[in-house]
């Protein structure tokens, strides 16, 4: 689960609540991995209604790794296109 703010890991072991994090990820069809800082602003453990994880927000993403995430939203919320 990702977006321009932030984005939701699904994990056992969450950082703490209001720490930061240093993020390495890639998005579907790069090669190149983003880096990103970010504060845990949601925790979830086992048990509940969804997976255990934790909601991290942005706080250091470049423009060109912004843009690139808000380009895969769009492309899934429209879904395929067909001709």
């Amino acid at each position: 689960n990702i977006n321009e703010g932030g984005m939701f890991i699904e994990t056992d072991a969450p950082a703490e609540l209001d720490s930061l994090v240093q993020l390495q990820f890639a998005l579907p069809g790069s090669d190149e991995p983003m880096k990103a800082t970010g504060r845990v602003v949601r925790v979830v453990g086992t048990g509940q209604h969804e997976p255990p994880g934790m909601g991290v927000q942005f706080e250091e993403l470049d423009a060109d790794a912004r843009r690139q995430i808000n380009e895969l939203v769009l492309r899934l919320r429209v879904g395929p296109q067909s001709d």
